[in-house]
């Protein structure tokens, strides 16, 4: 066997909103599977527009059946946004190291360039993965600065309650006002901070959407009485 090609790397980024209603198909706007007839109900979790299961159906986005249509993704709106419980580590280091007010991180301009070139060299020297494990020590660093360095606005403390609360002062802040706090951050700031911006940003760690994969990554399955069973999830 003859290899043509070698993938050198895989790169994992953060879906956007916006990439996520690009990708789907449709929107579910109900929780209901099937109709009393048995079949997909539209606008559902099964709609055959993100792919179908059962032999006899079509797919009503590409027209393929069972084993030709490799199913589509839809998405679910919500009410309000919700906070990423994988990133809420991250979530704490961007609110305790940035400026409430403007946005930026708490650091003079001369401490960024400085370390700015640091983290070129350690990257240059022990690569990538190495630069975003020494961004640690910058959260250390300023995690505590009292004044913004720019807007010269006052800091609050910035208290962290498991799973996904987060105390800013005396004020419990919602998801919303975090994503707008998020919103806020400089690009080049992100890095600084250890995340890649081209491969996300910090505010959609916060999601006002949830991707909903294909009926044929999550089918259900028939018992022996006929009665269909789904996974809870």
């Amino acid at each position: 066997m003859t290899i043509s090609e070698k993938i050198e790397k895989i790169e994992f980024r953060l879906f956007s909103p916006n990439l996520i209603k690009k990708m789907a198909v449709m929107k579910i706007i109900t929780p209901e599977l099937y109709d009393a007839d048995g079949y997909p109900v539209e606008g559902g979790l099964t709609d055959p527009k993100m792919g179908v299961i059962d032999p006899g159906l079509r797919c009503r986005t590409c027209g393929g059946r069972v084993k030709e249509c490799p199913g589509h993704f839809g998405y679910i709106e919500l009410a309000r946004p919700v906070i990423h419980l994988k990133f809420v580590p991250w979530i704490y280091n961007f609110l305790r190291c940035t400026c409430y007010e403007c946005g930026r991180i708490l650091m003079k301009p001369d401490d960024i360039e400085k370390w700015k070139k640091k983290l070129k060299k350690i990257e240059k020297e022990r690569g990538t993965h190495a630069k975003w494990e020494y961004t640690s020590n910058i959260v250390r660093k300023i995690k505590n600065v009292k004044v913004c360095p720019y807007c010269k606005t006052e800091q609050k403390k910035i208290k962290h309650e498991r799973p996904t609360t987060f105390i800013e002062g005396k004020k419990k802040l919602t998801p919303i006002d975090i994503r707008i706090r998020l919103e806020k951050i400089p690009d080049e700031d992100c890095e600084l901070l250890g995340l890649n911006w081209t491969a996300g940003r910090p505010e959609w760690m916060i999601l006002p959407l949830l991707p909903v994969p294909p009926s044929t990554m999550r089918p259900s399955i028939t018992l022996e009485s006929g009665q269909r069973s789904e996974d809870d999830l």
